[in-house]
């Protein structure tokens, strides 16, 4: 068989609690945020086709297209400088270091990649000290639902092919599963907005308004996305590649044989 990698509606990401020291500052969020480096994490780690991310909606979801991380065009330097200008901005420095930990989950690639954030935010200055816990996956996300964290990893899966899907997890009404508790009273608005507009554009760019301005606070900080990874017999026909990852088998067929 072959390999078929395609994007899922899947993004894994790093969420700082917004409600605790030192994460109430956007400034430190931020620049956690620039120091990540996505395409390492993807490219020589995992190498396994997962996208890195800018934006917390994937790419290839219905009528519409994602917002990105204003900085992302910047080159890996300049962002690490960056981080340090705003970490010192927000009052950090030798005198004051900027000390956190990080919970990650014990399952899938997760173990693999909170190392990597650790040496990626140790990058930023001598002075930013970042250690790292692994948690039982199931104990963390519960830790996630009651804020008992101050910086962690998550993931989220999408259950339909809609923007929505992601997005109405940083509303401010949304509860447990908005973990960080980012609240925003213009952001619940646009949500609002948007689920009264029956223009799909224009819902799309209610909706893409959202997560623009949820990105420039660093609501959260999208990493990567993951992919499907199918293994498929050539002989097969009707596969199509699709951020659900559901395939119906009803349409697969074998090719006749000669």
């Amino acid at each position: 068989g072959w390999p078929r990698i395609s994007p899922m509606m899947a993004t894994t990401y790093v969420v700082t609690n917004t409600q605790k020291a030192p994460f109430t500052d956007a400034r430190v969020r931020k620049a956690l945020g620039m120091a990540m480096d996505r395409e390492y994490i993807t490219g020589s780690i995992l190498r396994g086709g997962q996208i890195p991310s800018y934006n917390f909606v994937p790419l290839g979801m219905n009528d519409y297209t994602p917002a990105e991380f204003s900085w992302k065009s910047m080159p890996r330097p300049e962002r690490l400088q960056e981080a340090a200008k705003l970490l010192q901005e927000a009052g950090y420095g030798p005198n004051k270091p900027l000390s956190f930990e990080y919970l990650f989950r014990a399952s899938g690639n997760n173990p693999r990649i909170a190392p990597v954030l650790q040496d990626n935010w140790k990058e930023i200055a001598p002075w930013v000290d970042a250690q790292i816990r692994q948690v039982e996956t199931k104990d963390l996300y519960k830790q996630l639902q009651q804020k008992d964290f101050t910086l962690s990893d998550a993931g989220w899966v999408a259950d339909y092919d809609d923007p929505y899907n992601f997005l109405y997890l940083l509303d401010s009404r949304t509860g447990p599963m908005n973990y960080g508790g980012y609240a925003n009273p213009a952001y619940d608005k646009l949500i609002d907005a948007s689920n009264v507009e029956l223009d799909p554009a224009k819902r799309g760019a209610l909706l893409h308004n959202a997560e623009q301005m949820m990105l420039d606070e660093t609501g959260i900080i999208p990493l990567l996305v993951r992919v499907t990874q199918d293994i498929v017999s050539p002989d097969i026909t009707g596969y199509e590649d699709n951020p659900s990852d559901i395939h119906r088998v009803r349409y697969l067929c074998r090719k006749k044989a000669g």
